[in-house]
């Protein structure tokens, strides 16, 4: 289960986007973060638009 790097919630992240080893996602709070996948074992999280509380 993926979680927002924002507020930490793993109920509001919504998948938006599948696109080859990229998806995007965006969370209740108003983040926007996608995961990057580089190789079988590794996977990055990139914050777009990080909302401040």
């Amino acid at each position: 289960m993926i979680r927002c790097p924002n507020c930490g919630s793993s109920v509001q992240v919504r998948m938006t986007l599948i696109k080859y080893d990229r998806e995007e996602y965006k969370c209740g709070c108003g983040c926007h973060f996608c995961r990057k996948a580089f190789s079988d074992k590794l996977t990055k999280i990139f914050v777009e638009n990080q909302k401040k509380s």
